[in-house]
């Protein structure tokens, strides 16, 4: 690809520099405030970069980087970071992207080394968590908010199987009695987004109070199934959190499944 590929040599001088631009910003965290405003001539200048006809010299976006960007993070690698979940970034993990990035697989084609890696990672998470492995599968995604996306259609796709149909092929255009889920009042977002972006609507999620330490009500849950079954709904899923943003709180995830 010319001009996007460097040479050896360049490769190493350029990556070198990287590494160093990495350990000197990581060294002096702990030094720097733990979070800063981006001011306001600084954002400007980033607003109106222009989308450029041709690339430039590497060296000059690294100084872009280094003195537009660098100075303002979200603040989660400072060690008195406790603003948010992010956790820091760990030092093996930033050595080990640009392996990552010169392999650059898509790991949803062909076969080669990534997706062993992968099915054997997603095998270890099943064997922390108690799932059977034989016979199940899974995959990596971009974070919670996704895999909850994920898992909520897959939840959708067992149970319309269950009563004879294919959501994948027939969709929910037909779907007689409304597929109904449940998730506590202390539950994600990204639930109600997800339901929405599924096309059940956000209706279809029935909210379970929390009890006084800020866990389902399972009761209150087993309830609420039998009754929306009596009204003509279809439950297909039990949104338990482990671990709740607001409180940490870990629903019983026993007696809710």
């Amino acid at each position: 690809m010319p001009g996007f590929s460097f040479s050896e040599a360049e490769l190493r001088d350029l990556g070198y520099q990287i590494i160093d631009e990495m350990a000197t910003y990581l060294a002096g965290i702990q030094n720097r405030p733990i979070w800063q405003a981006m001011p306001d001539d600084v954002r400007t200048v980033v607003r109106r970069q222009v989308l450029p006809e041709q690339g430039q010299p590497f060296k000059e976006t690294l100084a872009f980087l280094r003195e537009m960007l660098l100075p303002y993070p979200q603040g989660n690698g400072h060690p008195r970071f406790a603003g948010w979940i992010n956790s820091a970034p760990a030092h093996a993990g930033i050595l080990l992207k640009p392996l990552e990035a010169a392999m650059n697989p898509n790991c949803g084609i062909g076969e080669h080394a990534g997706q062993e890696l992968e099915r054997r990672a997603v095998q270890w998470v099943m064997e922390l968590c108690g799932f059977p492995i034989e016979g199940s599968a899974g995959v990596f995604v971009s974070g919670g908010s996704e895999a909850n996306f994920t898992c909520l259609q897959a939840a959708r796709h067992w149970a319309a199987q269950a009563q004879g149909w294919d959501v994948r092929k027939q969709g929910i255009q037909g779907l007689q009695r409304p597929f109904v889920l449940y998730q506590s009042d202390q539950g994600h977002f990204s639930v109600r987004k997800s339901v929405e972006a599924m096309g059940l609507g956000s209706d279809a999620i029935h909210i379970i109070s929390s009890t006084s330490t800020w866990q389902m009500d399972v009761g209150q849950l087993s309830r609420r199934i039998r009754a929306d079954r009596a009204a003509g709904f279809t439950p297909f899923c039990v949104a338990a959190t482990a671990g709740t943003v607001e409180t940490g709180a870990i629903d019983p995830l026993g007696e809710a499944g």
